[in-house]
Parts: structure tokens; sequence; C-alpha cells
């Protein structure tokens, strides 16, 4: 799998470690996947909704004031739920997890798999590279040391996870 990314902190000058505008391309050598992010450009006047997911079988977007749409290749609406974006239910079932009274409704190794590319597209955006990746491990294939540093976190002594 190849990782490229380019982008910027252009609205604001501060000391944000992540850009505000981001586009990153995952090449999976069979299919690819773009992930175009502009945090503080949110586009109003075109009235976007906030997320779509486009593949080749229709187009699902999520809107956080009205719910969500599907659509068929040709853009014909074929389901339309109607409803309001939270977090609260996602933060309430993890803190519920943690205190044992819940099962997670997704288990932490499905999100840590989906939010690995998001992981990899900033490293290639803060390394100006584009990055060659294990499909199989999702580790960045010959990594120089501050590749690596980006990969992980250091610990204070005591608190550092055991996995």
């Amino acid at each position: 799998m190849r990782v490229a990314a380019v982008g910027g902190r252009y609205a604001f000058d501060d000391d944000q470690e992540t850009p505000d505008t981001l586009v990153a391309t995952y090449d999976f050598g069979h299919s690819a996947a773009v992930w175009d992010g502009s945090s503080c450009s949110p586009r109003n006047g075109e009235k976007l909704p906030l997320v779509t997911f486009y593949g080749d079988r229709g187009t699902l977007s999520i809107d956080s004031r009205s719910g969500y749409r599907v659509q068929d290749p040709e853009g014909r609406e074929t389901r339309v739920v109607p409803g309001r974006f939270s977090d609260v239910p996602h933060f309430s079932n993890f803190v519920a997890a943690i205190r044992e009274e819940a099962r997670l409704n997704s288990e932490i190794a499905e999100g840590q798999v989906s939010t690995q590319l998001y992981h990899l597209g900033n490293i290639a955006w803060r390394r100006h590279a584009e990055l060659q990746v294990d499909p199989r491990t999702g580790r960045i294939i010959d990594a120089d040391r501050s590749m690596r540093r980006l990969w992980g976190r250091e610990y204070r002594p005591g608190w550092t996870p055991r996995v």
C-alpha cells in the first residue's frame, strides 16, 4: 500500500500539530481511497454534508443536522434516515464499558484498523514523504527514525499501556 498527503495549517497560526486542510491518498493496489478534510474551511455556501462515502454501488452522505441518505450510482435516493448526529452515545458506551457496565458497541481493535489510515496520512504529511506500507501489518516499510517516532509515543514511567 502507498500513502501520500498534502496540506497544511492555513487557517490559524498556532501550535497545533495536525493540518487544518489535508488531502491524503491511499493506494491499495486493487483499489484506492481519498481523504479530503478541510475543518477550518467548511464551505458552508455549498451546503455539503458532514461526510460523504463514495463507493462503486452508491453514495452515503451523513449530515450532522438531518441524518443520512443513500444514493444509487445514478444519484437516485434509495434511503433517507432522519436524525441528528451525536457523539454522545459513543462516548456513553465507552465510559460504561470502562466501568464494566456494558459491552463496547464497536471493539477497540476494529476502531484501530479504521483510524490507522488517518495516522499513516498524518505521518506522510509530517515527513513530506510517500509511505510504503505493509498491507498485512500496517507498518511503514523502511521507516526512518523520524517516522518510527511518530508511530508511537513515549509514556511517563509507570504509564505505558500493556497490550
